[in-house]
Formats: C-alpha cells, sequence, structure tokens
C-alpha cells in the first residue's frame, strides 16, 4: 500500500440531480417560499402603481397562503432522495459504532463490498462479523465518529437508488486521519431502503490500484 497523506482523493463523478421542479418543490420549502413571496411582492408592486391596491394587498395575501402552503408541503413529505440520505447517515453512524445487529438489519440478503474497483467483493455473510470484529478492534475510530459530508442521493428506478458521500475520521490506534468517497447502492426491500451494494471509489493518499484491506 502506498500512502501519499499528502494527496486528497478527487471528488467522483457526481451523481444525477432530481428535477429543479422537484427540488424546490419538496426538498427547499426556504427557497420555495422565497420565490413565492418575492413574485407575489413584485406582482403587487406593479399592481399597485396602476392603482389596484386593493387587489395587490389580495396578491400578497395569496403569495403568503402558497408560500406556507408550500413549506408544510415540503416539511410532511420525505422524498425518496432524503430518505436515502438519512439512511446513509444513520449506516455509517451505526458502522462507526461497530453496531454490527443494527448493519445486518439494513442489507437486503445479496449486499456486498466492493473496494476500489477490484473485483472480488466482500459479501453479506463476511460483512456483519467484519464490522462487529474490525469496527470494535483494529480499525476503531477515535470517539466512535465519523464525519459525512457532500452528500448526494438519486432514484435509479423504482425501488433502486445511490448515495455518493465523503468520510473523515481519525484511526484510534494511530491517530491517523483518513478520508474517503464511497458510494452505495439501496434497494427496496421488505418495504424499506436497505443497503444492497458498498463501494469504496476513492480514499485519501493512496495509489488507485491499492488495497487497503477490507
Amino acid at each position: 500500500m502506498v500512502l501519499l497523506a499528502q494527496l486528497i482523493a478527487p471528488e467522483p463523478t457526481p451523481l444525477p440531480r432530481p428535477s429543479a421542479w422537484s427540488w424546490f418543490l419538496f426538498e427547499s420549502p426556504v427557497a420555495l417560499a422565497c420565490a413565492i413571496m418575492a413574485t407575489a411582492v413584485v406582482a403587487a408592486w406593479a399592481l399597485h402603481r396602476k392603482g389596484h391596491g386593493l387587489i395587490a394587498s389580495m396578491v400578497v395575501a395569496l403569495g403568503v397562503l402558497i408560500a406556507v402552503a408550500g413549506t408544510v408541503v415540503s416539511l410532511l413529505v420525505e422524498t425518496g432522495r432524503e430518505q436515502l440520505t438519512r439512511s446513509t447517515r444513520y449506516f455509517v453512524e451505526r458502522v462507526a459504532h461497530g453496531d454490527h445487529a443494527a448493519i445486518e438489519g439494513m442489507l437486503t440478503d445479496r449486499a456486498s463490498v466492493r473496494v476500489l474497483g477490484a473485483r472480488q467483493r466482500v459479501e453479506r455473510e463476511q460483512i456483519v462479523p467484519r464490522v462487529k470484529e474490525d469496527m470494535n478492534g483494529r480499525y476503531a475510530l477515535r470517539g466512535r465518529r465519523a464525519e459525512v459530508s457532500r452528500v448526494q442521493a438519486c432514484i435509479d428506478g423504482l425501488g433502486v437508488g445511490r448515495t455518493q458521500f465523503r468520510l473523515q475520521a481519525t484511526h484510534e490506534a494511530s491517530g491517523y486521519p483518513v478520508g474517503m468517497w464511497w458510494v452505495v447502492h439501496w434497494r427496496i426491500e421488505r418495504d424499506a431502503w436497505r443497503l444492497s451494494g458498498l463501494e469504496l471509489v476513492a480514499f485519501d493518499g493512496m495509489s488507485p490500484d491499492a488495497d487497503p484491506g477490507f
């Protein structure tokens, strides 16, 4: 394994983004409310200049009503992308704690892990024991914490999705900081999003053909 501590792994190709309409309506209530209110204020200003004060007031009131309704809908509806993002953060948290029981419940029947494009995969029956042994032993993280950032999520089809994120943590035994990029494949199985595949796609300070030993 070649360690190049000064190198930060580049961000992989971004996942597909949702439509602007879907993002505004369901995932960004503040931006949606601001856009609606701005439109209402501009329209009311134009009406007021033409002497339609009453109509202008009604337009502003309608804008407020729509903005509030849109915000409420956005807060009440959790999109598939938001579900995947939440599940990803929870998965990483449980791995960092070495919680093999929780991890077992999140895996599909044919889940696997792939490291840096290697042909060989770690199959489901090996994943849970490795989380139990390694994350409570040689790979234990300082404070049982791992920072997840730059999370992306996409829905690829009916009951199928992916997340991609950067993970940073500190190895307990060595004190060495680690950073990496992961892609998680999700599938709805037994009425819930479950992890069907996990890929380590980039590792800070490591040559592309190296094997971190997972």
